[in-house]
């Protein structure tokens, strides 16, 4: 099986404002709006708008359309997200996606196309993919850390790669150690789930585990998939 599309587009990322999780709004929507959102925002152009067919999103999300239409619903009263439907010329009737551009100086978490058009996010299970957002919110970087357990070239990577400083989309993963109480209260998925999310983030190239630093079960939280679909079937 190939890729879903030839080029991945993994230096593409989308942004999901941080008061979304700071707010309650991401623990209070529904599991199928969970699965949506970010395949939304991906087709989102610089203006804000979007039109992807719910057959695309079910494609992406690894839902059925039915669970799309589902998840549109939860997604009335999202700060920011609005849709209309629409006619095309053709006389085919669509809904047209409007999420308020995010501002420089808005905090937010970043998550690459790659997986999304890798295919990965589609194969997580519900519970996985309402948790990641979360672990993004939860990661944290440390220079140190990472080129104590990172092979780096330094006579031929960029400066700025491997500097205390390192912009997110050049390095390879950020770490993540928080309390389960804290991820089951943000996602709202049950405690007793998260173990098994974890497990799928991990069989689908979201992370790793690293290993325990200072008492507690850290893992790496990859920048890009560590493999992507076809790669997750041949081998």
């Amino acid at each position: 099986m190939s890729h879903y599309q030839e080029d991945l587009r993994e230096n593409l990322f989308i942004r999901i404002p941080k008061e979304i999780f700071e707010e309650d709004y991401w623990r209070k929507l529904p599991s199928a709006s969970k699965s949506i959102y970010p395949v939304i925002l991906k087709h989102i152009n610089a203006q804000g708008t979007c039109f992807p067919s719910e057959e695309t999103i079910a494609k992406l999300a690894g839902v059925t359309p039915k669970t799309v239409r589902e998840g549109l619903k939860g997604l009335d009263g999202l700060p920011g997200f609005e849709k209309e439907k629409y006619s095309t010329q053709r006389g085919y009737s669509g809904y047209r996606y409007m999420i308020d551009p995010v501002g420089k100086k808005v905090k937010v978490i970043s998550i690459s196309h790659a997986f999304f058009n890798g295919g990965n996010w589609s194969e997580l299970t519900p519970s996985a993919k309402a948790i990641y957002p979360v672990l993004k919110y939860f990661s944290w970087w440390d220079y140190d850390l990472y080129i104590e357990h990172e092979d780096v070239d330094y006579e031929n990577a960029d400066e700025d790669s491997i500097s205390p400083d390192s912009p997110y989309p050049l390095r390879k993963h950020d770490f993540i150690n928080p309390d389960n109480e804290n991820v089951a209260q943000f996602s709202g998925v049950d405690i007793r789930s998260i173990r098994s999310s974890y497990q799928s983030l991990i069989d689908n190239g979201f992370m790793e585990h690293h290993g325990m630093i200072e008492g507690r079960e850290t893992w790496k939280l990859f920048t890009r998939p560590s493999l992507t679909l076809s790669e997750n079937i041949t081998h």
